[in-house]
């Protein structure tokens, strides 16, 4: 089974390894150029590509992931069942951050069924213990390497709905207005894989809210109906991505 094939509740029930292991099969199948270390997978679009990278972490807080039989989705909102909240082993949902790698999955299949320019990709693991797949990934200079094509680090780790956040500060005018443009209202944040990335290249950043509430506790909850609205309006932000020349007009 490659990501392409996987649904959310899949995701959910996968070891944070595997899915590392399967984002390089299938990224390297449809022409990446795939880099896999211990704690991440980077992944370089071949051809003409986007100025972007998407970035999600594989891996969730607790011991003990769920079985699909401790899943239950009752309309759009997925969570633990009752039975599996009663279980005495530590264990959570982990829609932080499965939702945020889902929603990758789902725009680069979006992207190749469209034959549209596909992004960087970026998926690392111990992000809930410190941003350490994000800190190997910048240790490596591969970022640097391709900065002069990247013009944005698009994250997909965040509580909620319909927010956006940002670890650099101030936004450029251009950021602003694509984000306005698609009805994402600015939230705060504090630290996510992104702000790692900015550190290292100064290169701007947003973060995607991606359905999960209540993370790292036994009552997290999935939103599917959030999960799509950032998947459709980020669908429709990577068409609408001004070129460099663009963006400096914009900021003058």
């Amino acid at each position: 089974m490659d990501l392409f094939s996987t649904n959310i509740v899949d995701l959910l029930v996968m070891e944070s390894g595997e899915i590392l292991d399967k984002a390089t099969m299938t990224f390297a199948a449809i022409g990446y150029s795939v880099i896999r270390l211990q704690d991440f997978m980077f992944a370089t679009p071949k051809g003409v590509r986007l100025p972007a990278v998407l970035a999600a972490h594989t891996d969730v807080v607790g011991e003990i992931l769920p079985v699909y039989e401790d899943i239950c989705r009752f309309g759009d909102v997925i969570s633990l069942s009752d039975q599996a909240k009663r279980q005495p082993q530590s264990r959570v949902l982990g829609g932080d951050d499965r939702a945020g790698v889902y929603v990758i999955i789902k725009l680069i299949k979006y992207q190749l069924k469209n034959r549209l320019p596909l992004p960087f990709v970026v998926l690392t693991d111990k992000e809930e213990s410190g941003c350490l797949g994000a800190q190997a990934l910048v240790d490596t200079g591969m970022l640097k390497q391709f900065a002069d094509e990247i013009n944005i680090y698009l994250g997909f780790d965040r509580r909620g709905g319909g927010e956006v956040v940002t670890y650099s500060g101030s936004l450029p005018n251009w950021v602003a207005t694509w984000i306005a443009k698609y009805g994402f209202v600015l939230g705060k944040g504090y630290s996510s894989d992104v702000a790692y990335f900015t550190r290292d290249t100064g290169t701007v950043n947003l973060n995607f809210s991606v359905g999960f509430h209540n993370e790292h506790t036994l009552h997290e909850t999935l939103h599917m109906d959030e999960v799509e609205f950032t998947l459709k309006c980020v669908a429709k932000m990577l068409q609408d991505l001004p070129e460099k020349r663009q963006m400096q007009k914009q900021d003058l």
